[in-house]
This record gives structure tokens, C-alpha cells and sequence, in this order.
């Protein structure tokens, strides 16, 4: 095959990672060469209903909302120019090569104006096509105020390449910026020096940042070398080296900091540098779950510091020049932490910062490292699974989506979510606003639902405790001897279109493993699913005003002898060929069941007891079963109030109108 006619069968491959596979065997300058005579990147553009970015900007230049923008190489906002960038904005930094990406950034040149108008519901977002850290150069503004060297005089001519900055003008404006999202950044420019996520170079206090979060990124997070700016809520994450760096006499301030340090060997959380111009940081929390410093000051750099929280880091502080580092917190020396505790910042826009952007929905990650938050005014997806880690929490407020991305049925079997031991579920849904899990196709058989692992007790056949049991995904542990195990809250929560088949087993809706008495789950319903609805391995959960419709298999399963007490349940079988509405294994540990409801239009089993399961149900109501009651094994159930069962389905009627 010619060159040009293998470049030209590129054209429409809208996977970035194939098109690098099929350009690696090439040579830089064969890349380089043909993606210049063929712009492969407009090809790629369109087939992914993309736009490009333009790599200067003489002339005011608005992108529109909620568009997609590819960037290879620099974008230059000249002076006089403004850059406005709409809600919704994705800039995607196109990896092509190191070459190319070392000069791949956006620079808002000195008199320029770059103005980003994101929203919290729908924020501007900065990233790499390749989704790690250490692929461009991110956002660097240039401004007229002043830099000062390590003994306070002015420096004259700075230059960043061959850019001039600085200047006299402390009440510079170099534009608005307004809930943006910075990632992947800190590629290298030179061998020892690598980009920022934000980079600012005497920038005036006129300018207006507000409500940043800068994630995953190689070099520093938020670099401020002089000027006076003055910025409001930012957020730092997954930083290489310092969150924050500051030098050359900066003397602005810093309202509503967090930083959450997660990366090995990272230098700092903030670090400071050069000649003390004041600078005042106001409520500060600095995170670490892997030690560290929280504070490096080198030369006379100094800070006045009102509310601050420090947690998990090993040292605290590092002062170069300790008589000379003037560290002020509530007017105290740094050996006294006593003080305000801060004012926490708006996380809404770090959570977000830590999810990909695909198709206008925020991916769930495959692993929470942090506590993770929802909101209800920001569109989710899934496309794979997330494993909600030990120690850590998913957060969903009222009324939030999260959308089931169905590719192909080997990706189905793939996407759920599961909840380890240790971690937990704040799911807070309304009758009028609950949350949701379900597919885009509308269809049964999408995803492999909701799994949670408790601690609690399970029991094989002849009742002996099982201890640090293993899930056959990923080796997880559950099962113990804590019965008042705690796995969160879930309320008014709705899945759906569950069942996919994973090795040639059809999945469950909703699976909990050894789950405590202590975890409360209330007003749950499960609809449209291929496989089981709920099923229960042993444990001492309560669950209360369940609600189970339009199952392939068995509504609700307990077995290894789940104890627990099931309160207000309504079971609605329609699908044809269903095995039961209740199906009981194992051994019995006298579960309680009070006002079951269950309706059939389609006859079949009602209640299957196997082996010696059995339990206590009073008030059941069971309508339209050939069978009502299957005896498999030695089982003696307690059955009481027959047809007298008080629950109002109406209660449910929420589940059907959403």
C-alpha cells in the first residue's frame, strides 16, 4: 500500500489509541509530514463531530457552547485579542507525538484576554485525548504587574520563551475565568523543568479566578510567579510535585484551598520561593494519604495564613531560613497551630475534575481513591465498572442520572458498580427526585448492576461461618463476624436493564454479600431485568418498602443464612418462564418478612424453599401463582397472616412514573 493511500484509509478512525497504533511503525517525521499534508486532524474532527482549535488568535474569537475543541501545538491569544470559551467547552490537547506536545499548551500572551464562562453544572474543561497525566502544557497567562528577585527588586524584561511579561501595572486584566477543570498536564519542556497545570506570570489582581480544579498533572499544579492576582476556590489533586508554587514576590491572595495529595514522592503541597511580598492564603485544607510536606519555604518567602487544616502529612512544615520565612497563622508562628479551622470550599467542582467527559456525561472512574460526590445538576455515565474502594464514599444527591453507556454485550458484563468492604453508599433520593441507574437502550441485559461486600456473618449448608470469603471479580474480600456492619444509606434508588452475562452467568440487579444490620436501605426498585432482582449472601441487612417488577428470574433470593428483616415488599411478576418470586437456600437463620405483596399476571411459583432455609413471614397477599409454596428440603417456615397483608402499593407508584 502506497503512503498516501494508508494515510488516507486513517480518515474516519475516531479512536485515538488505534490511530496511534497505526501511526507507532512510522516515524516522527513521517507523522509529522502527512498529519501536515493530509490534516488528518480535521478528518478526525469531523468523523467525531469535533472542532479544531486555531493556534493563534489576533481577533476576539468566542467557542461555542458545549463543543469539543482539538488542540495540536500552541494556541496563541495575541495582544488586544480575547479568548471567550462557552459552558461546556471540552479543549482536548491531541497526543501526537513528544515532540509536538512539548509546545502543546494554551498561552494568553501579555495585553491578551482570555475570558472562560463555565457553570458548575456544566464547567470548561481542559485534558488530554490520552486521559493521563503528563501530555501538554496547559493554561499559561502572561500580565503587566510586577515580579520582584530574592532581595525585592524589581526584575526587568522577563521573558517566558519569546514572550515578554511583568511590568508596573498591579490592577492588570487579563480576563475572567470561572469553574474550569485543568488535567493531564506537565509535559516537559526542557530535561529537568515540566509545564503546570495553570501558569501565571505577573498577572493583576484585576483579573478574576474563580472556582479552578487542577488534577492529574506531572509538574506543579498552580504556578503564580510575581503579579497580584487574586483567586477564590481552587482545587488540587493527583499533583506530582507541588499543588503550589510560588515565587518572585507574589503578593496577591488565595481564598478557599484544597488540596488532596495522593502521589508518591510528590514534593509539596505548597512550596514557596524567593523574596516575601506577603502573600495572604485564607482557608486552607491541606489532605494526605501518603504523608509528605504540607509547607516548604525556601529563601525569605513567607505567608499570612487565616484558617487552615493540615491532615496526614509527616512534616508540616519546612522553613530554609527559619528565622528569616515570616509565617504568620492568626498572627501565630507556625509552631502554634492553634487557630480557625477554614471555611471548606465548594468540592462539587473537584469531584467532577476526577471523571471523564464523554458524550456530555461524566464517566464514573474505575476506582475511587477519594470520597466521591454527584450532583444533581451534572449528567453521569458509565461505560465500564467503578469500584467504590475501602475507606472511601460515593455521595449521590436527589435526582441524579447515571446513564448505562451500552456498547456491546462483553462491555455490559463489565459495567457495575460495586462497593468493597470497607467502603460505603450515601445515596439520598426523594420520592420526587430519585436517583436512577439505568441503560440508553431502554433494554434488559445492559449492565451487571449494583454489588455490595459487607462483613457480617454467612453460612455455608450446615450453618458454619464462612470468615474473608473472595468474589470471583478481582478477588474481593467479604464476609466476617460483624453483624452490625455499617454499608451506608440508599434511598429512593432505581436500577434498571440489568442481567448481562458474564461467564455464562446472568447477572443480578442488586447483590449484597455478608452486608450488616446497620446499612439502610430503603425505598429501592428494581425493573426490566434479565437475570435475579435482589440477592442476598448471608448477612443482617434491613431492607424496607422494596420493590421488584418485570424480572427474567427470581425477584428475591436469600441464602447463606441471611437473618435480616424485610418490611413493606412488593413483588410484580409479568416476564413469562420466571422461576420464582422468592427463592430460599441454605440454612435457616429466621429471617422476618412483614407485609409481602406479590402479584403475578403471568401464574408461576410464588415462595421456593431449598435445602433447610425457611424464616417468618407475616401478612402476605399472593395473587395469581399456580404454585404459592415449593417444598425442596427440610424446610419449615413459619407462614401467618394469609391474605391480611396491610402495605399500600401505591407507596411504590414513584418507581413507575421516572
Amino acid at each position: 500500500m502506497k503512503k498516501d493511500d494508508k494515510i488516507l484509509d486513517m480518515v474516519g478512525i475516531v479512536n485515538n489509541k488505534k490511530l496511534l497504533q497505526i501511526l507507532a511503525a512510522e516515524s516522527d517525521s513521517y507523522k509529522k509530514l502527512y498529519l501536515e499534508k493530509l490534516k488528518l486532524l480535521d478528518y478526525l474532527a469531523v468523523a467525531t463531530n469535533k472542532l479544531i482549535m486555531p493556534n493563534v488568535i489576533s481577533s476576539d474569537t468566542i467557542l461555542e457552547p458545549n463543543k469539543t475543541y482539538l488542540l495540536q501545538g500552541s494556541c496563541r491569544v495575541e495582544e488586544g485579542a480575547t479568548l471567550t470559551i462557552s459552558e461546556g467547552v471540552v479543549v482536548e490537547a491531541f497526543y501526537l507525538n513528544e515532540d509536538i506536545n512539548s509546545q502543546t499548551y494554551i498561552l494568553v500572551e501579555k495585553g491578551a484576554k482570555i475570558n472562560i464562562n463555565g457553570t458548575k453544572s456544566s464547567p470548561v474543561t481542559m485534558q488530554s485525548n490520552m486521559h493521563q497525566a503528563g501530555y501538554w502544557g496547559g493554561l499559561i497567562i502572561l500580565g503587566c504587574a510586577g515580579s520582584l528577585n530574592e532581595i525585592g527588586k524589581p526584575i526587568k524584561n522577563q521573558q517566558f520563551f519569546d514572550n515578554s511579561y511583568g511590568g508596573i501595572d498591579e490592577n492588570d486584566n487579563s480576563g475572567t475565568i470561572n469553574n474550569l477543570i485543568i488535567k493531564h498536564s506537565g509535559v516537559s519542556y526542557t530535561d529537568d523543568i515540566r509545564y503546570a497545570g495553570l501558569t501565571l506570570y505577573g498577572v493583576g489582581r484585576n483579573t478574576q479566578i474563580n472556582n479552578v480544579a487542577i488534577t492529574d498533572c506531572m509538574g506543579d499544579g498552580l504556578q503564580i510567579n510575581g503579579g497580584s492576582i487574586e483567586m477564590k476556590n481552587v482545587y488540587l489533586s493527583n499533583i506530582v510535585l507541588n499543588s503550589i508554587y510560588w515565587n518572585d514576590g507574589w503578593n496577591g491572595t488565595l481564598d478557599g484551598v484544597y488540596i488532596q495529595n495522593n502521589i508518591l514522592n510528590f514534593i509539596s503541597g505548597i512550596y514557596a520561593d524567593g523574596y516575601d511580598n506577603r502573600p495572604i492564603l485564607e482557608n486552607v485544607t491541606l489532605n494526605s494519604n501518603i504523608n509528605g510536606t504540607a509547607f516548604n519555604f525556601r529563601y525569605y518567602s513567607g505567608v499570612y495564613i487565616n484558617g487552615l487544616k493540615i491532615t496526614g502529612y509527616k512534616t508540616n512544615f519546612i522553613r530554609e531560613n527559619f528565622d528569616d520565612n515570616d509565617i504568620r497563622i492568626e498572627g501565630h508562628t507556625p509552631d502554634n497551630l492553634t487557630g480557625n479551622l477554614p471555611t471548606m470550599i465548594d468540592l462539587q467542582l473537584g469531584n467532577t475534575s476526577h471523571l471523564i467527559n464523554y458524550n456530555d456525561r461524566y464517566l464514573l472512574p474505575n476506582k475511587t481513591l477519594v470520597d466521591l460526590s454527584l450532583y444533581s445538576d451534572i449528567k453521569y455515565g458509565m461505560r465500564s465498572y467503578c469500584h467504590v474502594s475501602s475507606g472511601t464514599t460515593l455521595n449521590i444527591q436527589e435526582g441524579v442520572d447515571i446513564e448505562i453507556m451500552y456498547h456491546d454485550s462483553k462491555q455490559a458484563s463489565d459495567t457495575y458498580l460495586l462497593f468493597e468492604l470497607g467502603s460505603k453508599a450515601n445515596m439520598n433520593g426523594t420520592s420526587d427526585r430519585p436517583i436512577r441507574f439505568y441503560s440508553t437502550t431502554g433494554k434488559p441485559g445492559s449492565w451487571a448492576g449494583i454489588i455490595m461486600l459487607g462483613n457480617a456473618y454467612i453460612y455455608d449448608h450446615d450453618g458454619i461461618p464462612l470468615i474473608n470469603q473472595h468474589l470471583n471479580i478481582e478477588n474481593f474480600r467479604y464476609g466476617g463476624i460483624i453483624d452490625e456492619h455499617n454499608g451506608g444509606k440508599m434511598n429512593y434508588v432505581k436500577i434498571q436493564h440489568t442481567g448481562a452475562v458474564r461467564d455464562g452467568i446472568t447477572t443480578d440487579a442488586f447483590t449484597l454479600y455478608g452486608v450488616g444490620r446497620l446499612t439502610l436501605l430503603v425505598n429501592i426498585t428494581v425493573a426490566n431485568c434479565i437475570g435475579g432482582g435482589v440477592v442476598l449472601h448471608g448477612g443482617t441487612v434491613n431492607m424496607t418498602y422494596l420493590f421488584v417488577k418485570e424480572v427474567g428470574k427470581v425477584s428475591l433470593k436469600y441464602t447463606n443464612g441471611w437473618s435480616g428483616v424485610m418490611d413493606g415488599t412488593f413483588i410484580l411478576n409479568s416476564y413469562s418462564d420466571f422461576e420464582a418470586a422468592i427463592i430460599s437456600e441454605g440454612i435457616d437463620k429466621l429471617p422476618h418478612f412483614h407485609d409481602i405483596y406479590c402479584l403475578s399476571i403471568v401464574g408461576g411459583k410464588c415462595f421456593i424453599f431449598k435445602d433447610n432455609s425457611g424464616g417468618n413471614i407475616n401478612n402476605i397477599n399472593r395473587i395469581g401463582y399456580e404454585v404459592d409454596e415449593e417444598f425442596l428440603g427440610a424446610n419449615n417456615p413459619i407462614i401467618t397472616g394469609l391474605g391480611v397483608a396491610s402495605i399500600d402499593t401505591t407507596r411504590f407508584n414513584w418507581a413507575s412514573l421516572f
